[in-house]
């Protein structure tokens, strides 16, 4: 016999062997399996043996009440929506904002409007209750000329007090004077040109963006006051 062979005679005795093994177990279990009726199953029980017990008959009635209770609680309906009848307006509802008014419309208003100057006179006499206040304090411009030395009332930022100054005329313009603090070292050519450059250039560009102020104002002076001055804060 070849290798092979004898293998394989091998393999189908051991299957065999193992398909008996098998029987026998299943019958060894029916066996086994098989209801025993000892004399104790056959005893009778005792009359009382299903007689209840009164504390579980008690508990037993307390737990079907709660739960017959729970039972009737009516539960909540729905409140059906209420259908509009024929010609009856409808409720009203939540108010439309308007649109905001655009960039154009703005303007449109704004040249549109007449607004009028603040007139600091008509506002004096309504609160003083004064009719005779009048439009300017000179009847002629002052003209101070150069070295001239005037007592101003000027505030330190830092303290809130007032407090009074004798400054002299520096350097004048067409529409400014620049005054300085009696005892300040002041350099005249740099105040001229300072004054010089604010005539050509800041004041006609501020009044060309913001428009003229009152000329001559209220002093029937049309320049204005520069003060250098120490104590300012």
């Amino acid at each position: 016999m070849s290798r092979n062979a004898t293998i394989g005679l091998g393999l189908c005795l051991a299957l065999t062997l193992v398909a008996c093994c098998g029987l026998f177990l299943i019958g060894l279990s029916g066996l086994l399996l098989v209801p025993v009726v000892s004399d104790f199953d056959l005893l009778p029980l005792p009359t009382d043996f299903f007689t209840s017990d009164p504390t579980l008959e008690a508990l037993e009635t307390e737990l079907a009440g709660t739960f017959t209770a729970e039972a009737r609680t009516p539960i909540p309906s729905r409140t059906p929506t209420p259908t509009p009848r024929a010609g009856t307006p409808p409720p009203p509802g939540p108010t439309a904002t308007p649109a905001p008014a655009t960039s154009g419309d703005t303007l449109t208003a704004l040249l549109a409007a007449d607004i009028q100057p603040r007139d600091l006179r008509a506002i004096a006499e309504e609160l003083t209750g004064d009719p005779n206040i009048p439009v300017t304090t000179g009847a002629a411009p002052a003209d101070h000329p150069i070295g001239t030395v005037l007592e101003f009332t000027a505030s330190n930022n830092d303290t809130n007090e007032t407090f009074t100054v004798r400054a002299r005329l520096i350097y004048k313009t067409e529409n400014a004077y620049f005054f300085a603090e009696e005892g300040l070292r002041v350099n005249e050519g740099d105040v001229r040109r300072l004054l010089d450059d604010f005539q050509a250039k800041t004041y006609p560009t501020n009044r060309e963006f913001f428009g003229s102020e009152w000329n001559p104002g209220v002093d029937g002076d049309p320049r204005l006051y520069i003060l250098y001055v120490r104590g300012l804060g």
